[in-house]
């Protein structure tokens, strides 16, 4: 039987992945979350761009989910689904957006009052933006794409890579909070944080 690996990054991390049994191994030791290794999620959408995706390098160009094939035809259930997500979780939270999207590596852009790039896969690239909104106007976000994702990935996928991003973040807030309780609860010496699930 043929065997073979190869290396892929993902949402800033380096993973290795062997075929035809599909083990995925983080290689960057050291970080609390592997998204490729642990979410069935991401793994299939490895497997779709694998099997369906063409790859394109990107121009500086990003496009609205509307822009995308058939995007249009979609874009309210993907509003609703992640971009509308997006405000709700982090309109009212942007220290706590700056920290994650920096754990993703991601690159301030001049968006709206707060807007980060950051890769997906290797030169697949998403733009969250927020905007924090007031007594007036609720917060309110937009979410952009590398024009290569047109190749990549379908209307459908594109809204799971969002998914699979905003769960992390969701990750990565519990992990924040764990890390900032844990030296408490130590001192605390409840034993809670042994438990911890």
């Amino acid at each position: 039987e043929v065997t073979g690996s190869f290396q892929v990054r993902f949402m800033g991390n380096l993973y290795s992945v062997t075929w035809p049994d599909f083990q995925i191994t983080a290689q960057d030791k050291g970080k609390k979350i592997y998204t490729l290794a642990e979410d069935i999620h991401a793994q299939i959408l490895l497997l779709r761009y694998i099997a369906d995706g063409d790859y394109m390098e990107p121009s500086r160009n990003l496009l609205s989910y509307r822009d995308l094939p058939w995007g249009d035809v979609y874009y309210r259930q993907f509003y609703g689904r992640c971009v509308a997500r997006l405000a709700r979780m982090y309109g009212r939270k942007p220290k706590r957006f700056t920290e994650i999207m920096e754990s993703l590596y991601g690159i301030p852009r001049s968006y709206g009052d707060l807007a980060y790039e950051f890769e997906f896969f290797h030169n697949l690239s998403v733009c969250f933006i927020l905007w924090e909104g007031d007594e007036e106007f609720p917060p309110s976000a937009q979410i952009l794409f590398s024009d290569n994702f047109a190749l990549a990935f379908s209307p459908e996928d594109v809204a799971y890579v969002v998914d699979v991003i905003l769960d992390y973040m969701k990750e990565y807030e519990k992990v924040m909070l764990k890390n900032c309780l844990a030296p408490w609860l130590q001192d605390k010496g409840t034993g809670i944080i042994e438990g911890w699930g």
